[in-house]
Formats: structure tokens, sequence, C-alpha cells
């Protein structure tokens, strides 16, 4: 005998339906419906009646993981691939995109960088041209005073001599 375990019994009823179809019906009387329209359709792919169209048995087992040969079934299947198709490539899009987004601030934060660096490098000659103009030292002494690393004196001199 076939024993029901507590799960099936919640989603097929205990009694090895497809479809369930419950309408709102007056406990006290049984003869009296809700005639507000309302109708609870449970399907269940685990049913083992013969209580629904083959059409709705190939939709349930299709479900349920099994794929067969009816032209409604293979409609749904072939409309589910290309939508997964379409959300990959939606993905790889968006994953390609946000590197971009990614690099792009990158860039601007180097920019900012590189700007800043050259800014303080032009700040740097024009105190050393100042300095040798209106206090006429010598370029050495202008950039002894400023502090200039021996490695970089070569490039200051060439931009005040510009």
């Amino acid at each position: 005998m076939y024993r029901i375990k507590p799960w099936e019994e919640l989603t097929t009823f205990g009694k090895r339906r497809h479809i369930y179809t419950f309408r709102n019906i007056c406990a006290e009387d049984t003869t009296l419906e809700l005639a507000d329209g309302a109708t609870k359709i449970f399907l269940n792919t685990k049913g083992t009646l013969n209580d629904v169209a083959e059409g709705v048995k190939a939709f349930l087992d299709y479900v349920d993981g099994h794929i067969c040969d009816d032209p409604l079934v293979r409609e749904i299947d072939e409309a589910i691939q290309r939508i997964k198709q379409e959300n990959e490539k939606r993905v790889s899009y968006m994953t390609f995109a946000m590197k971009m987004m990614e690099e792009r601030k990158a860039g601007f934060k180097e920019g900012e960088r590189q700007g800043i660096a050259k800014g303080r490098t032009e700040s740097l000659a024009s105190s050393i041209r100042n300095m040798m103009k209106n206090m006429g030292v010598s370029l050495e002494k202008a950039m002894d005073v400023l502090q200039i690393p021996a490695d970089e004196r070569t490039k200051y001199a060439a931009l005040v001599r510009d």
C-alpha cells in the first residue's frame, strides 16, 4: 500500500489527483455557494488519476522536469530557453557595464592624482621663478629652500627655464 508522506499530503490533499478545484461553499448548507466568482485551483505534478486532459498532463510532467513532444510543452520550453538566454546576455552586459564604470572611476581617480601632482609641480616651479626674480637667489638656492629632492631637480630646472 502506498503511504503518503506529510509533505505530499499538504500538496496533494492525499487523493493523488492532478487537479483540485475549490469554491466558496457554506459550511452549514453546502447547497449555498458564495457567488463571488472566486475559484482556487491546485495543480499536482505527482497525481496518478486520469483526471486531466493529456495536454495538461504533459504540462504538469514538464513542470516536474520531464520534456515531451507535446506542442504546447515544446513552445513553453523554447520560450523559457529564449528568456534564459536573454537573461544571460543581460547579466553579461550588466557585468560589462559595471566593470566599465569601475574602470572609469579608477581613471578619474588616476586623473585626479595626476592633476594634483601636476598642480604641485607647476606651483613649485612658479615658486622657484618668483624666488629667483623677487629675491635674487639662484636656481639651486631656491630649490634648496623649497626642499626639492635631488632626483627631481633636473625636471624643475627645465620647467623654470621654459
